[in-house]
């Protein structure tokens, strides 16, 4: 899966980059700003972008909705440490909602889509008797 990583935080971003090769994914580009975002966006056309809300040029839960104008097919998976913006940002259209201290390590399983596809079961964990 091709991905864009969006966090103001050079560190945090090195950080999730290196979660998502380890998973196999493909780095579409990272960015600082929304501005920078957009332009990978145009450039690259990611399957994914994981994103943080809170970028010098975008404030708050209106990055979701700038992400889903520029890229409306893309997986958008917000982490961010701004808790209580899950609810709008779900709302507002991303696909998922991590919390940096808690949640970081999923990054990959929300990307991963065996996980997300019904069709795909472990039929082994169901009691059918």
């Amino acid at each position: 899966m091709l991905v864009l990583v969006v966090d103001r935080s050079a560190a945090v971003r090195a950080r999730v980059i290196a979660r998502l090769r380890e998973a196999g994914h493909v780095l579409a580009g990272e960015a600082a700003t929304l501005a920078e975002a957009s332009a990978l966006i145009a450039a690259q056309a990611p399957d994914a972008i994981v994103a943080d809300v809170e970028l010098p040029d975008g404030p708050g839960v209106e990055i979701v909705a700038a992400l889903r104008a520029r890229a409306p097919g893309a997986t958008v998976v917000i982490l961010t440490n701004a808790t209580h913006f899950r609810p709008v940002c779900l709302a507002e259209g991303a696909d998922h909602f991590l919390d940096k201290s808690g949640e970081f390590d999923m990054i990959t399983t929300v990307l991963d889509p065996t996980v997300l596809d019904p069709t795909v079961l472990d039929l082994t964990v169901l009691d059918l008797e």
